[in-house]
């Protein structure tokens, strides 16, 4: 141990038996001075702790050195104070003493005549030594939360520091993790996160050291009241002075569920010039994001900012509270945020209006806006624009706009679109009395990608012309009035390659015209009575799904797919037509009863074998099946075989299931489940190999 530190430990030691002295003891208490003393005492015995401590670890950096400096000037008073208050008690215990005459007048000439009594005098004694002992306390604590837990590294080398659901945690962070890169607090409501306040950005010493953090993420956590406190007058004194880089290095940040938050001062964001990714959830009082007076001072803040997100703010009215009306109906540059490439807020149900020069943003590609019913326009530069919850004007002026999603908006009966050719990718959806999309695909002849769903309204995607003759992609879902694509008599232009179409009860028929489709699903379509020839001669076909149409007595050509077909999964309901022995490359089989299958009692039937390139076969819906066929034995690539509501099905194939088989799933099949029991039932010898294997959809344990 060092000079320094054995003359600081043998002088607390000398400060402790002061401190248990009687005299000064029952002084302490007659007075109430004794939490003042008991503090004192319990912070000389922390630190003469980590005095031992720093003898182990043999600690001699300068920190150490200027912290035992602090800590014995400070101790010289203490011993002053406590001699003071000693002296004091001593005099008390010699009045009260019953002595002679002759004694008590040579005490009383030692003690100064204006202490000789309980007077004013006294009493105001009590006050000055009680406000000094609370000084020292004061200073100590602050000396030994500054050095221990700040000046000296308790987590040198922590990178990631995540403290989530603990509802009784107290105190604060340490304030000085030198390595520290990424914070994560969630639901830790008595837990304090020190950030450097407006008085402290000269001397932040007393606040958490973030100096090479690059996410932090708080949520539910209570933060310091200077954040939440937005006095623009106060920001203006502060921010020409400065210098506080404390948040430099932060690259993303996520704030959520913060109470009494309004707005981020405008010193706070000043110092996020790294910041690339915003994300601000379910702050109840947030009403921007920050105020600023003018564009000056607004200038060059978050300049790194790309990704920003705010959802469930219900008070927010405005991103930027514009203070300066003077500039009220120009449109410069946005001075703030240049590189922000994506903007998403949801959920804020009093949004009016966002930056009038949000257009500027030479960057912005990506806009989306969900259930923000007041906001009435929107800028016309955005490549993604995503809308909900009521029509929003601006779409006519929009000339660069690459992707539309219209989400919930119950109003709108058709969709208004300039001719602009840029227009690749538009989606629809809960858009309930929308009766039409002519007049977007007229005037966009490069949409490649088109998506409608619950869109009840809607009786035929366009009415006197096709399609784009660009369009790729095309999913029509849950459309409950839809009778026809396009009119009869027109094609769907040839460049189609995937058509999904899901629960549109009265569509009765699709228009020819695709030829080089490479997926086709079809499911839930009661009315639909027959499919063009074209839509299964593609050879480029790959994925085929077609379910629960109930006029749909046959597929083109009685399902006898093209050769040279590159069909690689099929899922259709069973046809004794079907040539499946030809699909050279199909993996995947899918094969449902219908009402033509009734009578089926065993699969496959005799000349219609499966293909033996199958890995995944799944059987369904047959009432009056009984067994499996010796067909079976030629799958000598299956992996995985389904049974699904087969009642009457008891019977696996003689020679049993194939080799290759790795899992098998049975359900509602209770008469081959009976057979298949553990170790009892006939069937057991063939399943018991096999790695996987599930009853009624519970696992089985084989082995």
């Amino acid at each position: 141990m060092a000079i320094g530190e054995i003359f600081l430990s043998a002088f607390i030691t000398v400060l402790f038996d002061k401190l248990l002295y009687p005299e000064l003891i029952n002084l302490a208490r007659r007075e109430g001075l004794h939490p003042a003393i008991h503090k004192l005492e319990k912070t000389l015995r922390d630190i003469e702790a980590f005095l031992n401590d720093a003898e182990s670890k043999q600690m001699t950096d300068k920190a150490i050195k200027l912290w035992l400096e602090e800590l014995q000037d400070l101790a010289y008073v203490a011993d002053d104070v406590l001699d003071e208050f000693a002296t004091e008690a001593l005099r008390l215990k010699l009045l009260a003493e019953p002595q002679s005459s002759t004694t008590r007048s040579k005490v009383r000439c030692l003690i100064p005549s204006c202490c000789a009594s309980f007077g004013p005098t006294a009493l105001a004694f009590n006050l000055e030594i009680e406000s000094k002992i609370k000084e020292i306390n004061s200073q100590l604590d602050d000396i030994a939360t500054r050095r221990i837990n700040e000046e000296i590294d308790p987590f040198p080398h922590l990178i990631k520091l995540s403290i989530s659901d603990c509802p009784k945690l107290l105190g604060k962070l340490p304030s000085h993790l030198p390595s520290l890169k990424e914070l994560l607090i969630e639901k830790c409501p008595q837990l304090e996160v020190a950030l450097p306040s407006l008085g402290m950005l000269h001397e932040t010493r007393n606040s958490v050291d973030f100096s090479s953090l690059t996410n932090l993420s708080i949520t539910n956590v209570p933060i310091p009241a200077f954040l939440c406190n937005t006095d623009v007058a106060a920001d203006e004194l502060v921010l020409a002075h400065a210098t506080s880089n404390q948040l430099k290095s932060l690259t993303r940040l996520n704030v959520k569920g913060i109470p009494n938050l309004t707005s981020f001062p405008l010193w706070f964001i000043q110092g996020l010039t790294g910041l690339e990714e915003l994300e601000i959830v379910d702050c109840g009082e947030l009403a921007s994001l920050w105020v600023w007076p003018n564009k000056v001072q607004l200038q060059h803040q978050l300049p790194a900012l790309r990704h920003l997100v705010i959802r469930s703010c219900p008070q927010l009215f405005c991103l930027l509270e514009e203070n300066d009306k003077e500039e009220e109906g120009k449109h410069e540059e946005l001075p703030c945020m240049r590189m922000l490439e994506y903007l998403e807020i949801r959920y804020c149900e009093i949004l009016e209006k966002l930056p009038r020069d949000l257009h500027t943003l030479e960057f912005l590609q990506d806009l989306k806006i969900t259930n923000c019913p007041r906001l009435i326009s929107l800028p016309s530069t955005q490549r993604k624009l995503e809308i909900s919850g009521h029509l929003i004007e601006g779409l006519m002026h929009n000339n660069s706009l690459e992707e539309l999603h219209v989400d919930g908006c119950p109003s709108l009966t058709s969709l208004s679109f300039p001719k602009t050719g840029t227009l690749r990718r538009l989606h629809i959806r809960e858009c309930r009395a929308l009766e039409s999309l002519t007049e977007v695909l007229m005037h966009n002849n490069n949409i490649k990608e088109l998506v409608v769903n619950r869109c009840e309204s809607l009786m035929s995607l366009s009415s006197g012309c096709g399609l784009p003759p660009m369009i790729k992609f095309l999913c029509i879902y849950n459309c409950a009035k839809l009778e026809s694509i396009v009119d009869e008599g027109l094609k769907i232009n040839s460049s189609l390659e995937c058509v999904r179409i899901e629960n549109c009860k009265n569509l009765k028929s699709l228009p020819d015209g695709p030829r080089d489709l490479s997926e086709l699903g079809i499911s839930d379509c009661d009315n639909l009575e027959s499919l063009p020839e074209g839509w299964l001669s593609s050879t480029s076909l790959r994925h085929l799904m077609i379910h629960n149409c109930r006029k749909l007595e046959a597929l083109p050509n009685r399902g006898n797919f093209p050769t040279t077909t590159s069909l690689n999964s099929l899922s259709i309901p069973y046809s004794s037509e079907l040539g499946l022995h030809r699909l050279s490359c199909l993996k995947g089989l899918y094969i449902k009863g219908r009402s033509l299958s009734q009578d089926l009692v065993s699969f496959p039937e005799r000349g219609m074998p499966l293909p033996t390139s199958l890995t995944e076969l799944t059987i369904s819906g047959f009432p009056n099946l009984e067994s499996l066929s010796s067909e079976f034995q030629n799958l000598v690539s299956l992996e995985s075989l389904s049974v699904d509501c087969c009642p009457k099905l008891t019977s696996f194939p003689d020679k049993g299931l194939p080799r290759s088989l790795l899992r098998l799933w049975i359900t509602g099949c209770p008469l081959l489940q009976q057979r298949c029991e553990r170790k009892r039932g006939q069937y057991w010898h063939m399943i018991v190999n096999i790695p996987m294997v599930s009853f009624d959809g519970s696992l089985q344990v084989l082995l």
